[in-house]
């Protein structure tokens, strides 16, 4: 049996598109381990630049991708649509309008309210992500200039501030959007992040990534604040 033959009697959840998606999906949190765990033969200051280079290496591939696929696979789930029907949902990205598609009006119900929290939060969840990122990445910047924490336990606090505030955004997005009264709108979101980086799993899965992830990591900031040196 051929690859092609392969491709055509695999279960749709394995499809092609999906374990594109999901390979460019996992330099997100290459990136994340990269910034917060350097590996010790590169360095800090090493790892941040790596990360700085998967980050525009990243939406150079992924954006372009997501666009493709973009009316043949659900917003929502993530799954390849085939001859369907589908339903179509606009999203303001920057300056461009890009039209995705979902399976039927549940999906649409589910990914329109995470759309719409998003939209009406934007500006909490831009400086709950990026700046305690921008945070981190100054750390570590500073940590690799000066060959070591420029003040004693900068790396711990670090953490502290990136993970603890990142969580309770993440965890603020995924969980607060379940109680958005659904408002079906044909105009389009203004999503403040890059849409491409949902549109790599799906929406819902990428809500169960933030919930699991955002509460380890949480769970990880509060244990570290616990045992602080020196408490």
């Amino acid at each position: 049996m051929s690859l092609r033959d392969l491709d055509r009697t695999a279960d749709p959840i394995l499809d092609r598109p999906r374990r594109e998606g999901l390979l460019l999906f996992l330099f997100i949190p290459l990136v994340l381990v990269l910034l917060t765990r350097p590996p010790e033969p590169l360095g800090p200051g090493i790892a941040l630049l790596l990360a700085v280079a998967i980050i525009a290496g990243h939406r150079r591939i992924a954006r372009p991708w997501a666009l493709r696929h973009a009316k043949a696979r659900s917003l929502w789930s993530g799954r390849s649509l085939g001859g369907t029907a589908t339903i179509s949902i606009a999203v303001q990205s920057g300056a461009e309008e890009i039209h995705f598609a979902v399976r039927d009006p549940d999906e649409e119900r589910r990914a329109q309210a995470f759309l719409h929290f998003a939209c009406r939060h934007r500006a909490a969840l831009r400086l709950g992500v990026f700046l305690p990122l921008l945070a981190l990445a100054v750390s570590v910047a500073l940590e690799s200039a000066c060959g070591g924490e420029l003040f004693p336990h900068q790396r711990n606090a670090t953490l502290i501030f990136f993970q603890g505030v990142v969580s309770l955004t993440v965890l603020g997005a995924a969980l607060g959007s379940l109680r958005v009264p659904v408002l079906r709108s044909a105009a389009p979101h203004p999503f403040p992040f890059p849409i491409h980086n949902l549109a790599l799993l799906g929406i819902r899965n990428t809500l169960a990534v933030f919930v699991t992830v955002g509460a380890y990591w949480l769970g990880v900031a509060v244990y570290r604040s616990l045992t602080w040196p020196g408490v």
